[in-house]
């Protein structure tokens, strides 16, 4: 008897520990407040329609994600519609919460996943430099839907973007009146209209020949250890290397920070924007697309050729487990060409079908 007494004394006195730990992590996390927004975004060929979605604050409040029928097709790289709404600070999420339809499919999706708060608050707590090399810090978390039920979670702010989550939802049912309850149409009705105006040619042929690419999104999260390095010939130096990757994260790198990038895992690049000065203090700068921007009137086929260059280089020249990349830029004297290369220690493959548009920055 008196041996069960002991035993319920210490698991009390455990429950007692863990109960005043969680309430001591959850005033530390009612503590840390940010000025934030929320936001989402879709691939641009796969677009996708929030029907509700919620970040659950730690401090037990909520964040909406904006709703109400907008579209969204912008890219994995662009947000949707922001609102500024309830206290400029706010405590950071724990958890998201979010119901979608996407209108490729055809199908509804939901999800409540925990997000990883620790690593949001190292985020939040850092400082970073944007373009004009001024501090800056994260403003928004954006949640990115993909066919599949695929989830990403970001923050945003000017000059860096990271991923702080990848989950994976599941399919749902949501009523016409849950979803438009203004509408007589069916839902039926509904989603063959949105997917007859929304969806280009030549993902509608996908479709039909059950054929979307469900595993293109986790394709483009896959990280490589690389890094980018420009080679002049007459004297110029790099002053800005921005860059956006494929898994939708982004990064700005200015005047000496640059040469100390270094061999780092990263997804590949979508875009990069180089700034250089020459030695008589003329500036350029450089865009450089490895998946070419396109809009619903060009050739979709073409811009997936121009993004499968990139990821076949990268595959052929990963010869070993984190075998080290170069991805070099080679600008001539005249500041007018560059031409790009994926090179290792053996061999090299020209990048020709990426496209680079050069200009004067002064």
């Amino acid at each position: 008897m008196k041996k069960t007494i002991t035993i319920l004394f210490l698991l009390s006195i455990a429950k007692n520990i863990s109960s005043c730990q969680k309430e001591k992590g959850m005033k530390i996390a009612k503590k840390d407040k940010y000025d934030f927004m929320a936001s989402s975004c879709a691939p641009m060929a796969y677009p996708a329609i929030v029907v509700n979605g919620d970040f659950y604050l730690a401090d037990g409040s909520s964040l909406y994600i904006p709703a109400g029928g907008r579209i969204l097709e912008a890219g994995w790289h662009d947000d949707g519609a922001t609102h500024v709404t309830g206290p400029d600070l706010k405590a950071l999420p724990t958890e998201l919460k979010v119901t979608w339809l996407s209108i490729a499919e055809k199908k509804f999706y939901t999800g409540r996943f925990k997000l990883d708060y620790d690593l949001i608050l190292k985020y939040f707590r850092k400082k970073f430099y944007g373009y004009r090399k001024e501090y800056h810090t994260y403003r928004k978390i954006v949640a990115g839907l993909a066919p599949g039920g695929v989830v990403v979670v970001w923050l945003d702010g000017t000059g860096s973007r990271v991923e702080v989550g990848r989950f994976k939802a599941k399919e749902t049912e949501v009523t016409m009146k849950d979803f438009v309850p203004t509408t007589n149409i069916s839902k039926e009705e509904y989603l063959d209209g949105k997917f007859d105006r929304l969806i280009l040619n030549e993902v509608k042929k996908e479709v039909a020949q059950g054929k979307i690419p469900y595993g293109l999104w986790d394709t483009y999260r896959k990280k490589y250890t690389w890094q980018p390095k420009v080679s002049f010939t007459n004297g110029q130096k790099t002053t800005i290397l921005g860059v956006e990757y494929f898994n939708g994260e982004i990064s700005v790198d200015i005047d000496d920070d640059i040469t100390s990038i270094g061999y780092k895992p990263k997804a590949l690049p979508k875009y990069i924007n180089i700034g250089w000065e020459d030695k008589n203090g003329y500036k350029f700068a450089a865009d450089i697309r490895f998946a070419q921007k396109y809009r619903k009137t060009d050739d979709y086929t073409k811009f997936k050729e121009v993004e499968k260059e990139i990821f076949e280089a990268f595959k052929k020249l990963n010869t070993s487990e984190n075998k080290q990349l170069d991805l070099l830029f080679k600008i001539d004297k005249y500041n007018s060409n560059i031409q790009l290369f994926l090179k290792n220690d053996t061999e090299e493959i020209e990048l020709k079908k990426t496209f680079i548009k050069i200009y004067e920055n002064n």
